[in-house]
């Protein structure tokens, strides 16, 4: 460490900049009101540090160690980072970085844990990494970290890694500062003091990686946008060193818009140079469901296992998904398998409703008994009174954008459950002491003076039985607060209409209301969001007909597989989504905007009709197409049935227009690969391009450099090649391509968007 980056790093850690003195050869410094001196030397070329008469440590040894106190650090992981006893090691797919792996294709991996601390364990001077790990809720990613931030710390109290792994858990707060939320991370559940300026230097210097944990607003289009900058802030803050592990339900970079991905990339400093790679951790295999069972003490794991196979299938989520497999297993300890089995399988679409019932059937049967009374025991409240006091809990950490409640506010909730449902005073105080060890909560802190649910999953689950109670019978004021406080996970809009249809037979009154609502609510909150994300499980469930839909915004797969007739979507912006499996009958939409529309190879269209719609990204199945540019795509919306009214590009539908100009398609397919690296060398143009790679230079690349499109950088590794990074912002590009089907225009139409 030479002596700029030194005073730079200490700089971070002492309590005001003032308080860093350096004179001839000697430190002084203030950090946390202990006065520190010592003796600054050089020794090999490396900059030493000596502390009385103590012995003499290099300047990243005496940081780390001496000022930074890794050591406790790892301590305190160890200490407050919960280990997983029946620990399962995941697969997944493995997509790595652009320079290791130019195609989009992943690489299946047996041990997604060692794959990640391998991938974490390269450093490449200049260049900032970002680990996205990806997955569904409840398959691993949580446990994943805990397990990699534990065998880290130990590793590194044994001297065999020089870097620690810190879990964040963010929760999807986007409403809060990141630094904010680091800090309080570090103090609050490690008890370990740091600014934030200094747990950066930490990252530069490779000795702590962070694991951002639900980092959910990196990867969704919210409102704000305030998750995306928060990223790209922290990026920009580690100029070019540092590595990072992201962990959420989508990978940012698997979005294929220009825009979205903007978000991020342009909020970089010009100079960050930052690789992306992504590991998908897969569902678990009957192999993984075993080993997890057998370390449970389940003697017979393969039977279990097939019983519910043959009843359920394979794939079904209680067999794949590791958060239901742990609660499968508990109930399967004191429950007769087959009537669970029984249940799930009357009502297969709506199974996690069965099987949540299942559990709270065995709390109140077995657990909350009254035992006060001077009868026989029986039940305190019912398995209905159960649930509504579980959806009261979800919806005050909902409302309060948290994941867990103080125990005292907790105790409030039960509070006014009981009195709400007139319970005497006896029964309320055994539903308030009894609401703490609920199987389905857990309390935690270090004076476990927090209440929260087991995962994730219940959270949201109840949280939708909130919803469902509110869309039934509570006043529009009410739905309306709920509806905008942030967007609203997919699994508690399954949980909302599915519990919803249970209590009454007909949606249409509920999706009529929410029209209402999300027609008339303003353009930057979430409830159009939201009122979008309701409807479109409605739209699963019921036959859509004769309604007008507007100004509202859809989650991805909003059409598929349902039936519409005689509708008109007015102003609605669609996420991804595929038609397959879908009729649509005499449906006009007007001014709406497509991320991205997949056709199959079988679809039902008749009388639809396209009016000045914007659709970014089209990929025909039949013919493996991957569109981009308006032509090629209207022509292959009209091709299959669509009429189009298209102001900007009238008269377009003809197969001349079947592709773009070839020049545009090499830019085009160029500038995509800078959604995984701000920075990208010579020979990954060339392995992407192929056969085509000898056009792309002549005629291609030279043009992009002398418009300023691409800019030519410094390469510094070994070898000699050219590198390159984007020089325009990554925003103008969609825009650019949307607009332009030849090259020259394509040109034209960026360098006028940089005036």
């Amino acid at each position: 460490m030479d002596l700029t980056t030194f005073k730079r790093v200490l700089s971070a850690f002492a309590d005001r900049p003032l308080d860093v003195d350096y004179s001839g050869g000697n430190l002084v410094v203030v950090i946390r009101d202990e006065i520190i001196e010592a003796e600054l030397f050089q020794k090999e070329g490396d900059l030493w540090v000596c502390e009385g008469a103590g012995t003499p440590l290099s300047s990243y040894k005496w940081i780390t160690n001496r000022v930074a106190k890794l050591p406790l650090l790892a301590d305190r992981i160890l200490n407050y980072v919960e280990e997983e006893k029946n620990f399962v090691k995941p697969s997944g797919a493995f997509l790595d970085e652009l320079d290791h792996s130019p195609e989009e294709e992943s690489v299946l991996v047996e041990d997604a844990m060692s794959t990640v601390c391998e991938a974490l364990s390269r450093k490449t001077a200049g260049v900032s990494k970002v680990l996205y790990l990806t997955s569904d809720a409840g398959e691993g990613k949580t446990t994943i970290i805990n397990q990699i931030s534990r065998s880290q710390a130990q590793r590194f109290k044994d001297g065999d890694s020089d870097w620690l792994m810190v879990p964040i858990r963010l929760g999807g707060r986007p409403f809060m500062r990141l630094d904010d939320v680091v800090v309080a991370e570090l103090t609050n559940r490690m008890r370990f003091m740091l600014f934030y300026d200094a747990f950066l230097e930490l990252v530069r210097l490779n000795v702590i990686v962070p694991a951002l944990d639900g980092f959910e607003e990196v990867f969704i289009e919210s409102a704000t946008g305030e998750g995306v900058s928060a990223l790209g802030n922290l990026v920009s803050g580690l100029d070019g060193e540092g590595r990072l592990l992201v962990a959420a339900r989508k990978a940012y970079f698997e979005i294929q818009s220009f825009s979205m991905q903007a978000r991020f990339f342009d909020s970089l400093q010009p100079n960050s140079s930052v690789e992306l790679s992504r590991l998908s951790l897969d569902r678990w295999s009957k192999k993984q469901f075993c080993e997890y069972a057998e370390l449970r003490g389940l003697k017979d794991s393969e039977k279990l296992y097939d019983v519910v196979s043959e009843r359920l299938m394979s794939d079904h989520p209680l067999l794949t998904r590791a958060v239901l497999v742990h609660r499968l297993i508990d109930v399967a300890e004191d429950y007769e398998i087959d009537n669970l089995l029984d249940r799930l399988g009357k009502n297969p679409e709506d199974y996690f409703y069965e099987f949540v019932d299942a559990i709270i059937e065995r709390e109140a049967h077995h657990k909350w008994i009254d035992r006060q009374g001077d009868g026989a025991a029986e039940p305190l409240i019912s398995v209905r009174e159960h649930h509504v006091l579980l959806a009261m809990l979800a919806r005050e950490m909902w409302i309060n954008s948290t994941d867990s409640l103080r125990v005292d506010y907790a105790d409030l909730v039960a509070d006014i459950f009981s009195s709400d449902h007139k319970k005497p005073p006896v029964i309320a105080r055994q539903v308030k002491e009894r609401l703490h060890h609920h199987s389905l909560l857990v309390t935690y802190g270090q004076r476990q003076n927090q209440i929260g649910f087991d995962h994730q999953d219940f959270q949201w689950f109840f949280l939708g039985e909130a919803f469902a109670n509110d869309l039934i019978g509570s006043s529009d004021s009410d739905l309306i607060a709920m509806l905008r406080v942030g967007s609203v996970p997919d699994r508690t809009a399954d949980a909302a209409i599915s519990v919803a249809k249970r209590f009454v037979s007909e949606l249409g009154q509920i999706r009529d209301r929410l029209l209402r609502i999300g027609r008339e609510s303003s353009e930057t909150s979430y409830t159009k969001e939201n009122a979008g994300l309701l409807l479109a499980r409605i739209f699963g469930e019921q036959c859509m007909e004769g309604v007008t839909v507007e100004s509202l915004m859809f989650p991805s797969d909003s059409l598929r597989s349902n039936r519409f007739n005689n509708m008109t979507f007015r102003d609605c912006h669609f996420k991804s989504t595929s038609l397959a499996g879908s009729e649509l009958n005499n449906i006009k939409f007007e001014r709406c905007r497509f991320d991205r529309l997949e056709l199959p190879d079988v679809l039902s269209i008749h009388g639809c009709l396209l009016d000045r719609c914007e659709v970014d990204n089209l990929f025909v199945s039949s013919q493996d197409l991957n569109l981009f540019d308006p032509g090629s795509i209207n022509y292959h919306l009209n091709r299959i049935g669509f009429a189009l009214i298209d102001s900007e590009h009238e008269g377009s539908m003809t197969e001349e227009l079947q592709g773009m100009d070839q020049k545009t398609e090499l830019a085009e397919h160029a500038l995509r690969a800078f959604m995984r690296s701000t920075h990208i060398n010579e020979n990954v143009f060339k392995l992407k391009m192929g056969r085509r790679g000898s056009e792309f230079f002549q005629n291609v690349l030279p043009v992009l450099l002398e418009e300023g499109i691409l800019k030519e950088v410094q390469y510094k590794g070994s070898g000699g090649q050219r590198r390159f990074k984007l020089n325009v912002p990554m925003r103008n590009l969609e825009a650019a391509i949307r607009k332009c089907g030849k090259f020259s225009d394509f040109i034209n139409e960026l360098k006028q968007s940089e005036h």
